[in-house]
């Protein structure tokens, strides 16, 4: 989450007539890595959607009077979608579902994993914009069977006041609606009990599409917009939101955004659905400090490992304030964190990457509707950098990938060239990427999961 969901919508909905070898591409092992054929993209690999001017042109689109949302929606689909086949205008429910309605339909590869789009729900446009330390943030996940929540409850949100007291106003959050339907009106005077099902009396003015579910998903300014200014109405899109846990069934329009607002990886989502084994993949700017220099026993810093981990063991970085919406995503004992980071930091230390697997039993989280006691094996594959992938680089590639300074700490990383900060990229300067960045990228990740292969094939068999 955003950048997992564009991967798994990509993965799911291309067009058959692109090939897994074409759209995956191949890698490269480090001794046959070099910068000519680190310049090489072939025509239909999804790497070469990393290298688009993103925000150059979403900016350009607000300068010209178009929604800022509106704008990243519309970019998404045709950098990550459009090139591969995936149609603007399609649902991305199941045929069975789209048929019965009569709505387009994304071609689904029904052998290919089941998507989960993760999107948050910021809360009614009215009230926008929120107050940081009251946020009422919740995830929706949009998938090929529904877009709702599993947890249906009577959530408070707040806007706040300057010398009056803080509105406040309480909505029914949560329950499932087929994918196409999300967004629409609900038809005056509709009795959900005596009617058909709601998905066939709403007022649609078009059919919720997979463009849109994966545009919001990762709509990364949504966030920071809803809570810190007041131009909500011209840089964020609004969708009318219809719960059908709610007895008066009343439609109201809603904010939502980036799914990492409330959980860079999709982890609850899992333990929500019992999944006894999961791989969790930590793609994040912040690397992972070594033993040497971090114990996570005692506390740790938003500089010391990405904090969405921490979160799900209930568990902040002592640096940070207003995270406490965060702290829901709690799902494991804060006693299971220090055991976790240790386990990573030791398999970082054997320059393999940074992948390991622990069992775990979760917590009681009634905001998510989990309960105690559910074990399962979590298999965390963090990114960073793999001193036995270094040591088979060629010297002229070592040159410019292994850091300077400290290059025996494997969360030093390189302060300049072309390849700054590999891997741990930070995506807020990084906007576009190189084709030898990308496909670097790409090359260590495979190499990483070859490395650790029976930690990989014990966690799916």
């Amino acid at each position: 989450v955003p950048g997992g969901n564009w991967a798994a919508a990509l993965y799911s909905y291309r067009s058959p007539n692109i090939s897994d070898d074409t759209l995956l591409g191949t890698w490269s092992r480090p001794s046959e890595i070099t910068i000519e054929e680190l310049s090489k993209i072939p025509a239909g690999c999804a790497r070469g959607s990393a290298l688009s001017e993103m925000w150059a042109t979403v900016f350009e689109a607000f300068v010209h009077g178009k929604n800022m949302g509106v704008a990243w929606i519309d970019l998404i689909w045709q950098n990550y979608l459009k090139p591969y086949g995936i149609s603007g205008n399609a649902s991305f429910a199941y045929p069975n579902i789209t048929d019965k309605y009569g709505y387009e339909y994304a071609s689904y590869n029904t052998s290919r994993p089941y998507p989960i789009l993760s999107i948050t729900t910021l809360g009614p446009d009215s009230l926008a914009p929120f107050p940081d330390p009251r946020l009422a943030y919740t995830s929706l996940e949009a998938t090929p069977l529904y877009v709702g929540e599993a947890v249906t409850q009577n959530v408070t949100f707040y806007h706040e006041r300057i010398l009056r007291k803080d509105d406040t106003e309480v909505v029914t959050i949560g329950g499932f609606i087929e994918p196409f339907a999300f967004g629409g009106d609900v038809q005056p005077g509709y009795d959900p009990y005596a009617q058909p099902p709601l998905a066939m009396r709403m007022r649609l003015e078009h059919a919720f599409t997979l463009k849109d579910a994966v545009g919001l998903s990762s709509m990364e300014p949504a966030g920071f917009v809803s809570t810190h200014t007041p131009f909500s109405d011209a840089w964020l899109p609004r969708y009318t939101y219809v719960s059908p846990g709610d007895s008066s069934v009343r439609s109201q329009r809603f904010l939502f955004g980036d799914g990492g607002s409330v959980e860079n990886v999709r982890l609850t989502g899992l333990i929500q659905r019992k999944v006894a084994s999961i791989v969790l993949f930590f793609n994040f700017q912040t690397p992972l400090k070594p033993s040497s220099s971090f114990d996570p026993s005692t506390s740790y810093e938003s500089d010391d490992l990405d904090e969405q981990l921490g979160y799900f063991f209930g568990v902040k970085p002592k640096d940070r304030k207003n995270v406490e919406h965060r702290l829901r995503d709690q799902v494991f004992p804060q006693s299971a964190f220090a055991p976790t980071v240790k386990a990573l930091q030791q398999a970082q230390a054997t320059g393999r990457g940074a992948v390991t697997t622990t069992p775990l039993e979760t917590v009681e989280n009634t905001w998510l509707g989990i309960e105690a006691g559910f074990r399962c094996n979590v298999t965390w594959v963090y990114l960073t950098r793999a001193s036995q992938w270094e040591a088979e680089l060629s010297e002229e590639m070592r040159d410019l990938v292994v850091p300077k300074d400290n290059p025996d700490d494997p969360s030093s990383l390189r302060a300049n060239g072309p390849f700054k900060r590999f891997p741990n990229f930070n995506t807020y300067e990084t906007l576009v990427q190189t084709a030898e960045q990308a496909n670097l990228l790409s090359d260590l990740s495979a190499w990483v999961i070859h490395a650790n292969k029976d930690l990989f094939v014990k966690a799916l068999s």
